[in-house]
């Protein structure tokens, strides 16, 4: 995601200085269908499917938490004072861990709990721009620090936030990008796969006794704001500005599977689902394109289901 702050400003300037990186790579479009809308203007950033079968969230500059169900009933679940990118699953069942910043501007993590109350719990020293959040273990989560090029563990039973890893490939080309570096969080096959957007790089880092080991680049050329695996691994990622969705093979063969023709204008995030045997989909939120409007302006912001 990139920050609203000037947001507006330089979305022009990007249209027109975006590498032509996905010209060429074939498209294989998946059949889609919208499960919710909302109004333009709305930027629905992360999300996740909780236990109960509901999707949770987020929208980043108005800081709310909305709950949708797979019938695309939608109701306001949260509301934070300030703004919010990353959600994850929390220490305790039915509550959230969200990633953002408060009413002041300071890099914040939030709790959530069951019924929608929300509190700050921490202020992030040193933290500047807190999205992708993922469980370490235990009570321990990692988030992506897309400014300050590193990945903080907070540890939600000492309520502290301490770096655990910090390294070139994590952070930005320049200090001036208004474009987010470290962003999505994944697990898959002992390593945690970290998107870098502004270098549209793929980083993969070893684990090693939860703590990180080598980090190396994983893939180039490959603009993504938060992805996901498949039961085949597969990587399916939400390239925002592109306004598309892409494959990437194991073999890194990079194809299209969205785009604006499918309702997938500003890709955020993506799930992948088995809802039975056989039957995988995945889920991808949107900001309706508000950092790069696709011909014909902003979207609405949406959920749409695309099915394997």
């Amino acid at each position: 995601m990139l920050l609203l702050s000037g947001l507006f400003s330089v979305n022009l300037l990007m249209a027109q200085s975006l590498p032509p990186i996905f010209d060429s790579v074939p498209r294989k479009l998946l059949s889609a269908k919208t499960i919710a809308a909302f109004p333009k203007g709305t930027w629905l950033e992360n999300m996740l499917i909780a236990p109960d079968g509901a999707f949770y969230v987020t929208d980043y500059p108005e800081g709310k938490v909305f709950k949708v169900s797979t019938s695309g009933d939608t109701t306001l679940f949260a509301r934070i004072e300030g703004k919010i990118a990353g959600i994850a699953m929390g220490a305790l069942p039915g509550e959230f861990l969200v990633t953002g910043w408060d009413a002041a501007g300071r890099a914040a993590i939030f709790r959530i709990d069951r019924t929608g109350k929300t509190e700050k719990r921490l202020n992030i020293a040193g933290g500047m721009f807190p999205n992708g959040i993922i469980l370490l273990w235990d009570h321990q989560y990692l988030i992506a620090d897309s400014f300050a090029g590193c990945i903080w563990l907070y540890d939600v039973t000492g309520n502290t936030a301490t770096l655990w890893l910090k390294d070139e490939r994590l952070a930005r080309s320049s200090e001036k990008s208004a474009s987010p570096a470290a962003n999505g969080l994944k697990w898959h096959g002992g390593y945690l796969y970290i998107s870098n957007t502004e270098k549209q790089t793929l980083v993969r880092v070893a684990l090693r006794n939860h703590r990180a080991g080598l980090v190396e680049t994983f893939a180039k050329n490959v603009n993504i704001d938060d992805f996901c695996f498949d039961d085949l691994g597969n990587i399916y990622a939400a390239t925002n500005v592109y306004n598309s969705v892409i494959r990437i093979t194991p073999q890194k063969k990079v194809s299209i599977v969205a785009d604006t023709s499918t309702g997938v204008a500003g890709s955020t995030a993506v799930l992948f689902v088995s809802h039975s045997p056989g039957h995988h989909v995945l889920y991808v939120s949107t900001s309706g394109g508000m950092a790069v409007p696709p011909p014909g302006g902003v979207q609405e912001g949406k959920i749409i289901m695309l099915t394997l």
